[in-house]
């Protein structure tokens, strides 16, 4: 008997699961087969073959001139997409109690979505210009803080270095001889040996040419004996 027992309740179990998984793909077909037949009420004279969720806009509204008002989910997909029981439930009492709904706009309605629908993409469709803002500048100024933390230091030879003129080098200070030194004077000469100048004598003014024999001024003639 126990045995027997543990295999009812696993098969209870089964089979309740089952029932409610039944339950939840026949509440998933009512709703779309109802909202389809609202739609297509609503259409006519036009004809709809099918409820179009992710076209809705291109599909519907821009060939029907219908809307869809009051619908009680934040996504708007099939009842196909939708997996929580509580959900379906709520979907389908706004359908049932007309909360949700299709509406065929006017003329004057139609017009002003036409033109928003075109204003749209024609914002959708320019290119963009960036925006410069608080944050973006705050960011831009920290990466540039960054890089002047990171970045070395440019080298930069210091005075000493590469500006400073080499220092002079002082080489013995040697003047010329004087003109006027004495003929006896030593004078040391660059390599340090002790030079003796000679005086120099002033040049004859008889100097190239021949010379006869002396003649002594104011001498007494000679004479000679008879």
């Amino acid at each position: 008997m126990p045995e027997h027992t543990g295999f009812a309740d696993v098969s209870g179990i089964q089979g309740v699961v089952a029932n409610y998984q039944q339950e939840i793909l026949f509440l998933k077909h009512k709703i779309s087969d109802m909202i389809l037949r609202q739609l297509q009420l609503v259409a006519k004279p036009d004809t709809v073959h099918r409820m179009n969720y992710a076209s809705f806009a291109s599909e519907i509204t821009a060939k029907f001139g219908i809307v869809c008002e009051g619908w009680p989910l934040e996504k708007f997909c099939p009842p196909s997409m939708i997996t929580l029981r509580v959900q379906l439930d709520t979907l389908c009492q706004a359908w049932e109690t007309e909360v949700a709904s299709f509406r065929k706009l006017s003329k004057g309605e139609y017009e002003k979505w036409s033109s928003a629908r075109f204003q749209s993409a024609l914002q959708q469709s320019l290119p963009q210009e960036p925006q410069i803002t608080q944050t973006s500048t705050s960011v831009i100024a920290h990466e540039a803080n960054i890089l002047s933390h990171t970045t070395p230091p440019a080298i930069t030879a210091s005075p000493s270095e590469s500006t400073a003129a080499p220092e002079a080098i002082v080489l013995p200070l040697i003047l010329p001889p004087p003109t006027d030194i004495p003929a006896s004077m030593p004078i040391m000469s660059v390599s340090g040996t002790v030079l003796v100048a000679k005086k120099t004598r002033k040049q004859r003014s008889d100097k190239g040419k021949p010379r006869g024999p002396h003649v002594w001024k104011n001498a007494a003639p000679v004479t000679t004996a008879e």
